[in-house]
Order: structure tokens, then C-alpha cells, then sequence
């Protein structure tokens, strides 16, 4: 239910005509999937959603790379600032924020997300938490 509020949020703020298309192009946009797998090899990140396929590789605090999800090419960066994993993708007219925080017993994972986007007139939010299965 918080991402269908934050989503309604986002479409709330978009002239009342654009509204429908607003929300159709937040729920795809929304890297919200079960389960999501993070693999760190060192300074490499591979981060999995679902069983879509979809994925990003890079290097922690490298350069911004190309990824692909649900058919669409972004801009995908990952950094790592006090025990937190911070994803950055920037798409043609958006950036999408995601912030991976493990609880110390590395058992829940909390997901902060965040998106600024020039149609916005303030970034959507929510967060969701994980249990480790």
C-alpha cells in the first residue's frame, strides 16, 4: 500500500490531464521487486530484481554504467557512505534514488526510495523492508 500511495502522490502533483500517464510511468519506473539478490565481490556490485533478468553490474564508487529494467535504459551508479549501499539511476527526465540499509544482525534489509523528477513538484518516497528468507 505505500508504493501505490507514493505513486499516487507523484500523480497527484502532474496537471490533471497527465495524471493517467503519470501512474502508469511511476508503477513501471519503480524498482520494487521480490526477490532482490546483492552480490558484492569486493568493489563489484551485481544487484538482481525478481526473476525478470533484469539486473545492474558495477564498481562501488565507480563510474556510472548503463543498465536495462523492464525494456528501458538508465544511467546506474552505486556508492557506499556509512554501512549504506546508495544507488542512483538516471533515466531521460528522472532520477531514482535507492538507498540499501542491512540491520546489524543482517537478517532486515530497509529499501528507501526516492524519486526527483522535473514534473514533480516534490520527490516521491517510501520505503519498504525485506526479510532475509
Amino acid at each position: 500500500q505505500l508504493v501505490a500511495d507514493a505513486i499516487e502522490f507523484g500523480a497527484e502533483q502532474v496537471v490533471a490531464i497527465a495524471r493517467g500517464i503519470a501512474r502508469k510511468r511511476l508503477t513501471k519506473t519503480q524498482i520494487i521487486e521480490d526477490p532482490v539478490t546483492i552480490t558484492i565481490t569486493g568493489d563489484n556490485l551485481k544487484l538482481e530484481w525478481g526473476t525478470s533478468g533484469d539486473s545492474m553490474s558495477c564498481v562501488i564508487d565507480g563510474p556510472t554504467t548503463t543498465m536495462s529494467y523492464k525494456g528501458d535504459k538508465y544511467k546506474g551508479r552505486a556508492r557506499a557512505k556509512d554501512g549504506k549501499l546508495i544507488t542512483s539511476f538516471q533515466g531521460p527526465d528522472a532520477t531514482k534514488t535507492v538507498v540499501y540499509v542491512l540491520s546489524s544482525d543482517r537478517k532486515t534489509m530497509t529499501v528507501h526510495h526516492k524519486l526527483v523528477a522535473d514534473q514533480l513538484q516534490e520527490p516521491v518516497t517510501f520505503k519498504l523492508t525485506y526479510t532475509r528468507k
